[in-house]
């Protein structure tokens, strides 16, 4: 019996703040959403819920970039805290994982992207390698997903280590991802490699092959 190729695709974007990753992302969405429903999602995205419903965080500032992050305050109330909201993001997210166990936000972002019933799902924000790309990538591999991961990097962006999430993604090797993209040039250099990693990933997908050939796009 020949074996049964994946219908679906999972992008697992990866890379330090300010990197590219959110834009690659949303472009590589426009490209799929072409011709595919095409669902797109983060790690982080039930982090912020937190912080949007119990307290009020606009989600404008938890969907900014990192400089806005970094430079707005978490309220209780009317009073501001001493907290940026980068930094409540990061203290809530590192909560659940010593409470529920370390792969609880990959988990409940797998779950979203199975139950979106979409062909293409594209996470946005892989930090923690261990959970965030080699766990769920052996979890969505069972559920029907070719695993696609890409790291994203600009060395023009420096790393800055403040974060366990910051560190580990920085330290993890290129022979973790199958696409390596580096964001050096222009916004539309970073658009046409999104249109080429979708190609190449569909044809992949269709190919059989379960593992992509690590390659430089650009």
């Amino acid at each position: 019996m020949a074996e049964q190729l994946p219908n679906k695709i999972l992008f697992l974007i990866g890379g330090n703040a300010g990197h590219g990753k959110d834009t690659l992302a949303e472009f590589l969405r426009d490209v799929t959403s072409l011709w595919t429903p095409t669902y797109m999602t983060a790690y982080a995205y039930g982090i912020k819920r937190i912080l949007h419903e119990t307290y009020g965080t606009p989600w404008e500032i938890l969907i900014g970039d990192k400089d806005v992050k970094e430079s707005t305050y978490v309220h209780l109330g009317s009073e501001k805290t001493a907290v940026t909201v980068r930094r409540a993001l990061q203290k809530i997210g590192q909560f659940h994982r010593e409470t529920f166990g370390p792969t609880c936000w990959a988990a409940s972002t797998l779950t979203r992207c199975v139950k979106s019933n979409k062909r293409v799902c594209i996470i946005t924000d892989a930090r923690h390698p261990d959970e965030e790309i080699h766990w769920i990538g052996a979890e969505a591999a069972k559920a029907g997903f070719l695993v696609v991961p890409v790291r994203v990097r600009r060395s023009a962006i420096p790393v800055n280590p403040d974060h366990l999430s910051e560190s580990l993604i920085a330290k993890e090797p290129d022979g973790s991802f199958s696409f390596l993209i580096e964001n050096e040039g222009t916004v539309a250099d970073l658009k046409r490699a999104a249109e080429q990693l979708a190609c190449a990933a569909v044809i992949l997908q269709k190919t059989g092959k379960g593992k992509l050939k690590k390659k430089d796009i650009g």
